[in-house]
């Protein structure tokens, strides 16, 4: 079974979770994770509930006794670094996580990802050159690595290994 049936199969046993019987979470090449119907729909058909406790978000750091690191310090990292640095940590310990099946769908660090992030090649940046796309990429850019600098030193001042989320 593939990470997205495997998904799929783990969304349909959580209480409280429905997904309609003919839609499927499915994963391909050309258009990556998404929802797929196998019959006809009706409007106004309820398709996929998602209790509280399923959505992977920040809150979820919150309340994660194994690291009460950004319950302590929520203020300091804020929303966004929480969800980043948690995000990360459940992916590396995936094995032991409740979100498994979740973050064994999401795309591997070694995957090639397509969005344009960084635009570090060159060919990116002469062709951004004096545009605005280019200012608001560096603007971005500088914000993220701010961010993660941040992040970085709360986590190490608390003591966790940050080697696994260094670069």
């Amino acid at each position: 079974m593939d990470a997205a049936a495997t998904l799929e199969s783990w969304f349909r046993e959580q209480p409280a979770a429905y997904l309609h019987p003919a839609i499927h979470i499915s994963h391909n090449h050309e258009a990556g994770g998404h929802w797929r119907a196998d019959a006809a729909i009706e409007a106004a058909t309820r398709l996929v509930v998602v209790p509280h406790s399923l959505a992977f978000s920040h809150l979820n750091a919150l309340v994660d006794d194994a690291y009460p690191i950004f319950k302590q310090q929520r203020v300091a990292l804020g929303v966004e670094i929480t969800g980043f640095f948690y995000l990360m940590l459940q992916y590396l310990h995936r094995e032991k996580s409740f979100w498994k099946h979740y973050l064994d769908a999401l795309p591997k660090p070694e995957d090639q990802h397509t969005t344009p992030l960084w635009f570090d090649d060159s060919v990116d940046q002469a062709w951004l050159a004096d545009t605005d796309a280019a200012y608001t990429a560096r603007k971005r850019r500088e914000a993220y690595l701010k961010q993660y600098d941040n992040g970085i030193a709360v986590l190490r001042k608390a003591g966790i290994d940050t080697s696994p989320l260094t670069w």
